[in-house]
C-alpha cells in the first residue's frame, strides 16, 4: 500500500470517527447525554422561566449546553455552578431583555433551562 491510499484510509477512519465522535468519550458531552444529567435538569428546572421562551426559540439546546459547559458554568457532575457564574457575569457586558438587566451567560443558562424543559 503506498502512502497516498494510507492517508486516504486515515482520513477516511477519522471521518467515521467525526461524524460518530460525540459518542466517544471527552468529544462532546452534550451530545452523548451527560452533561445534562439529572442533576443538572433538576436544576435547570428549578431555573426554568416561561418569559425566556421567546430568547430560547432562537437558540437550540446543544449550542447552549456546549457554550456554557465550556466557560465552566454546568458540568455533569456538579450542576450548575454559581460561583464561576457569577465571576463570568462580572466580566459581562449587561443586556436590557423584557426591562430587566442580564448577562449573556445569564440569558444563556435561562434559555437552556427553558429548553431543557422545564417549563
Amino acid at each position: 500500500m503506498d502512502r497516498r491510499q494510507l492517508l486516504k484510509g486515515l482520513c477516511g477512519l477519522l471521518a467515521v470517527a467525526g461524524l460518530g465522535g460525540y459518542a466517544l468519550p471527552g468529544i462532546s458531552a452534550v451530545r452523548s447525554g451527560p452533561v445534562l444529567s439529572d442533576k443538572l435538569r433538576h436544576q435547570l428546572a428549578e431555573l426554568a422561566d416561561p418569559r425566556f421562551g421567546e430568547y430560547a426559540r432562537t437558540l437550540e439546546l446543544e449550542t447552549l449546553a456546549d457554550a456554557l459547559a465550556a466557560k465552566g458554568i454546568i458540568s455533569p457532575e456538579y450542576g450548575v455552578d454559581y460561583e464561576r457564574l457569577r465571576l463570568v457575569a462580572n466580566q459581562e457586558t449587561m443586556t436590557v431583555y423584557l426591562g430587566f438587566y442580564y448577562t449573556p451567560t445569564e440569558l444563556q443558562l435561562y434559555s437552556l433551562a427553558y429548553l431543557a424543559g422545564g417549563v
